[in-house]
């Protein structure tokens, strides 16, 4: 699949992208019993067609999805709202460490954002 990556209909004679979200696939594989992992903050994004979390809570050994909001998508800039945080003890809000795999897979979503897939796994 081949995305056009114009931010205007005009320049490229087909269809642009609205807006850009970060779907994460994390997984918990640290030996603490909870995670809170958070993509930003501001109103969930709808993808496709769908309601999806901006925040997730997963116990030690968990996975699930997390998503950043919809961020302005923009050449020849540094892609936006791409944050994740982890914190396993909220009163010291102590984070902890990621390691991203080296695959990330890009698509575009009903809505007409750039979908930025990566998966994520949080150790201590």
């Amino acid at each position: 699949m081949i995305l056009n990556i114009a931010t205007d209909r005009g320049s490229a004679g087909g269809e642009t992208f609205t807006g850009i979200v970060h779907k994460y696939n994390v997984k918990n594989a640290a030996g603490r019993t909870t995670l809170k992992f958070t993509a930003g903050s501001g109103d969930a994004p709808v993808v496709n067609g769908a309601s999806v979390p901006l925040t997730i809570v997963l116990n030690a050994g968990q996975e699930g999805v997390v998503y950043s909001p919809v961020g302005k998508f923009e050449l020849n800039t540094p892609l936006q709202n791409g944050e994740l945080v982890a914190v396993y003890n909220s009163s010291l809000n102590i984070t902890g460490k990621f390691f991203f795999a080296d695959k990330v897979t890009l698509s575009r979503t009903t809505e007409g954002y750039l979908l930025v897939e990566r998966s994520v796994i949080s150790k201590d």
